[in-house]
């Protein structure tokens, strides 16, 4: 008995209950083959009925968890992106502040979403609330008054104003992500 038939002793138990890698019962099904000692052990112990698990049902299963990440977190964007924006007009714009860079780190944790996309939603949903709050409220605004060039000004203004706090939880995450790199 060398060496090898030792190792492959220790492996038996392991490749008998279902848990060794493919590697390891590939490498003691060839040494079985050649020792007799060794096949005698790996046939005297007794099946435990388990399999190791197919990697292509974890693939599936991890799939399955990142795309049910995605939309949690898909999920948690669009309520708060409607959130800021609905509060947008209130007194209580101030917590936009705290909201709008909260929505730029959560699009740059968990499973990859394009983050791009939180800054140019936010942009153009405040522009467009920004606008229908605005003509709701002005009983008359033509399209090529003054008013309404600075009606849309006012939009952008907003509307870049929430891209950029966004934008400055999406740099915080980045700077956390090298700052904890190293």
């Amino acid at each position: 008995m060398n060496t090898n038939c030792n190792i492959i002793q220790d492996l038996i138990p392991l490749v008998k209950d279902g848990v060794a890698s493919n590697e390891s019962r590939e490498l003691v099904f060839q040494h079985i083959e050649k020792c007799e000692t060794c096949k005698n052990l790996y046939d005297s112990l007794p099946d435990s009925g388990l399999q190791a698990p197919e990697p292509q049902r974890d693939a599936k299963i991890l799939l399955a968890m990142r795309r049910t990440m995605r939309v949690i977190q898909l999920m948690i964007l669009c309520i708060g992106g409607l959130i800021s924006i609905s509060i947008g007009q209130s007194s209580g714009v101030f917590y936009n502040f705290l909201l709008l860079p909260l929505l730029g780190v959560l699009s740059g944790i968990g499973p990859r979403v394009r983050w791009y996309w939180v800054p140019i939603i936010l942009f153009a949903g405040e522009f467009l609330w920004y606008c229908l709050y605005s003509l709701w409220t002005s009983s008359s605004l033509g399209f090529f008054s003054v008013e309404a060039y600075s009606l849309l000004g006012g939009a952008a203004v907003y509307g870049t104003i929430y891209a950029v706090l966004a934008l400055l939880g999406r740099v915080a995450v980045e700077l956390f992500r090298y700052a904890f790199r190293r």
